[in-house]
Order: C-alpha cells, then sequence, then structure tokens
C-alpha cells in the first residue's frame, strides 16, 4: 500500500480549514500546541476520535442517504437503485473479500449510473444496522418485529422490547441533537462550549460503547452467515436464437 504524500498534505490544510472554522464559530476553543500533541482542537473534544465504530455511524448522516444492503453476494439496494455495486478497487468489493454475505449494510458517498442499467457505489464504508436505525433519517415500526429505515430498509427483531429500546433511543438522539443545533445560535462566553454540556457527552459516551459491541457483534454474525450454504437460484432453459425451436 502506498501513500501519496501530496494528498496527506492536502488533508492536513482542509482539517486546519475546519478547526479554524469550529474557532471562529466559537464552537471550541483554540488549542495551543504542545511538544507530541498532534490532533486537531482540545483534548475534551477529542474523546472518541479514535472510536471507528463511532465515526462510521456519524458518517451515515453525513452521506445521508446513501446507505446500501446487500441481498446477494454480489448485488445491493440503496434508495434510488435496486441494482448496485461496487467498484472492484474497493476494500469491500467482492473481490475482496470473495463474496458478501446478505445482510451486509453500507454508506457510500456517491452513486455513479453505469451500463445496463446497473449503478456503481463508491467510497464505501461497513457498517451495521444499529448505525443505521439509530443515524438514518426517520425509524418506524412497521410490525411489533420489523423497524423500517427511512421508507425502504427493513430490520427485524424477535424481541419486541429491544425494537421498543431502539426506537426510544431514536428519540432520544434526535432530541439531544436538535438541541445541540439549537445552541449553535446562541451566544456563549469564553469558558463555555458546546462539548461542556454534561448531558450530551455522557449520551455520546454510551454510543461510543455501543456501537463497538454491535459492530463486533454483527461482524460476527455476518461470518457465520457467509459459511451457511447460499440459496440455489433456478437456472434458465436455453433457448435457440430467434426465441424458439425449430422442428
Amino acid at each position: 500500500m502506498f501513500i501519496h504524500h501530496g494528498s496527506l498534505r492536502e488533508l492536513y490544510r482542509v482539517a486546519e480549514q475546519m478547526e479554524q472554522t469550529l474557532i471562529d464559530l466559537r464552537l471550541m476553543p483554540r488549542t495551543i500546541v504542545a511538544p507530541g500533541y498532534w490532533m486537531f482542537g482540545p483534548r475534551e473534544v477529542n474523546t472518541n476520535s479514535t472510536n471507528e465504530p463511532l465515526i462510521k455511524a456519524l458518517m451515515i448522516s453525513g452521506f445521508y442517504p446513501n446507505i446500501a444492503a446487500s441481498f446477494d453476494a454480489k448485488m445491493m439496494r440503496t434508495l434510488h437503485a435496486n441494482k448496485a455495486t461496487m467498484s472492484n478497487q474497493s476494500i469491500n468489493s467482492i473481490n475482496k473479500i470473495g463474496g458478501r454475505p446478505r445482510g451486509s449494510v453500507y454508506t457510500f458517498s456517491e452513486l455513479s449510473k453505469q451500463q445496463g442499467g446497473l449503478y456503481m457505489c463508491r467510497n464505501t464504508t461497513a457498517v451495521s444496522p444499529l448505525m443505521v436505525m439509530l443515524f438514518g433519517q426517520s425509524l418506524k415500526r412497521a410490525s411489533p418485529t420489523i423497524l423500517d429505515v427511512d421508507g425502504w430498509l427493513q430490520f427485524r427483531h424477535d424481541d419486541t422490547q429491544h425494537t421498543e429500546t431502539i426506537l426510544k433511543l431514536k428519540d432520544s438522539i434526535d432530541i439531544v441533537l436538535a438541541n445541540a443545533f439549537g445552541e449553535l445560535q446562541k451566544e456563549h462566553g469564553e469558558d463555555r462550549y458546546l462539548h461542556h454540556d454534561p448531558v450530551r457527552n455522557k449520551l455520546v459516551d454510551l454510543m461510543g460503547s455501543l456501537f463497538a459491541v454491535d459492530e463486533k457483534s454483527y461482524v460476527d454474525y455476518l461470518i457465520e452467515q457467509a459459511k451457511l450454504p447460499q440459496p440455489v437460484q433456478p437456472k434458465r432453459k436455453n433457448r435457440k436464437k430467434g426465441g424458439y425451436n425449430k422442428r
């Protein structure tokens, strides 16, 4: 694997711009950089910067509505495409992982149309159903055991108490996020920033721990699913050119 030095410098420049924007908007204080400190912003806002499952969940919100779910080893569905695949160069492509278990879920940056009505998902990231349910736009109960995300993607859990817990957690996250956006419009003193809210911090810590456990559990589940025999698709009868057999 090769890393382009120019690309790294560009990423660093964009990160610096984002940091300055957050400081200008008074969302976080300016940081006095100490020797050996490589993060952007103070340590208080970097508590979960290495929590990959939480970052993946936030990417779902950032790339919304770009969510894809597999229905066999090769094909996926999205909100706007019934047949979608991935670039062969993607780390999640079937060429890299040797087949995709049914039920795998991904977020992606863009969807491009290919020949034959096929679509391609670019810059994909594997996520878990719980991440999708909590960071999709809408979550509704389709039945006592089925939760519906954004009107097209459904997840089933036989324990109705668990589905009710997920719905309540989704409502709590939406309320906290709405309050956070409301705080962006208010004037704060020099010693008061968004990360000083104890309720918000506690919820973020909870989600960070929850997604870490959930992702591991879901990966283990997909590994077991991949070991199961795949359903055999019925073969089509061969026909001669013209669509009929000459007698």
